[in-house]
């Protein structure tokens, strides 16, 4: 989690409010990323949780899940905004969760060390949970064709599952802190990974060894690769959005955060990054510039998770109480 930074001085603060709005000139390039990020507020769902600790969405677009501090899995529709089921998943809290690329299995982890199954459609386990040693999951990912999923783990381990056989297939092991962040590319040859102490780490699988690692200071690290196979990772520092391209090894644009809000928790779209603020702000900075393009306003307290469907262009994020979904136009 990031820590409070100091109030930026009084003039950027203007700046950087006055350019969220538009209301200043700005580079034809910068325009263009602010128009083509036009998003609606499609629903919010109350909760009767005060902490998510994630939340997904279907690749179809037609479900979303979140975990929650108490250990319960809940999943809505989408369209009607029907709360469809909650489920006992964990105890002491479910962590991580993520959706099959088909949308009809969903994955759950929590503070006990079992990895759980579920039927999206009748709630119910729908095979023997795999076991990450005694550690509590904090990340979890399917690869693309739904074969493989990676866990992450309180002490930094990464295992990687075959599916169907609910065999490991790798272990892998850099950190110093518990995994944030855990992304296939898009032929399953490399993972990323990203942990609390900072670090992005780019693996190939078939050796289980590191290709490539970057470092920024203490803090959430998010992964992602982009459909071509590139790899990126981003993190809060120092009161700035670092951003790298980790197959490079290269440092992109850093920039400022736009108030004196922390963030709390981070994700990738493409071409964009997410953040969700202590006070409740959503912001969406272009991963192409670091320029802040938009400014949701949850009306809510501190957004806890953020996510982004690829498929279906919704943005969710999670506050105490609520989970409120976007639709990007």
């Amino acid at each position: 989690m990031a820590r409070t930074i100091p109030q930026l001085a009084a003039g950027i603060v203007c700046c950087l409010a006055q350019l969220a709005c538009g209301s200043i000139d700005e580079p034809p390039q910068d325009r263009q990323s602010r128009e083509q990020f036009a998003a609606s507020l499609l629903r919010s769902f109350r909760s009767r949780v005060s902490l998510h600790w994630s939340i997904a969405i279907s690749s179809d677009g037609a479900r979303l899940a979140s975990a929650t501090g108490d250990g319960f899995l809940q999943l809505w529709d989408v369209s009607s905004g029907d709360r469809l089921r909650e489920v006992s998943a964990h105890s002491g809290g479910a962590f991580s969760i993520a959706f099959s690329p088909d949308s009809k299995r969903l994955a759950s982890g929590g503070r006990d060390p079992f990895i759980r199954f579920w039927d999206v459609e009748n709630g119910k386990e729908i095979s023997p949970p795999l076991r990450h040693g005694n550690l509590a999951i904090t990340a979890l990912a399917f690869n693309s064709e739904g074969t493989l999923l990676a866990s992450g783990s309180t002490n930094g381990t990464i295992q990687v599952w075959d599916v169907s056989q609910g065999k490991e297939t790798a272990k892998l092991f850099e950190f110093s802190d518990y995994v944030t962040s855990i992304a296939f590319d898009p032929k399953s040859e490399f993972l990323a990974s990203g942990s609390y102490d900072q670090k992005g780490i780019l693996w190939d699988l078939a050796a289980a060894a590191k290709v490539r690692a970057v470092k920024g200071a203490k803090g959430r690290m998010e992964v992602k690769f982009t459909s071509d196979g590139d790899c990126y990772c981003a993190a809060v520092e120092h009161g700035q959005v670092g951003m790298w391209n980790l197959s490079r090894g290269e440092r992109l644009p850093v920039t400022a955060m736009p108030d004196s809000q922390a963030a709390m928790t981070l994700a990738w779209a493409p071409n964009y990054l997410i953040g969700g603020g202590e006070k409740g702000a959503v912001w969406i900075w272009s991963s192409q510039n670091g320029k802040l393009v938009r400014t949701l306003d949850s009306q809510g307290e501190a957004i806890t998770a953020v996510t982004y469907g690829s498929g279906s262009r919704l943005l969710a994020a999670a506050s105490p109480g609520e989970v409120m979904v976007w639709r990007i136009e």
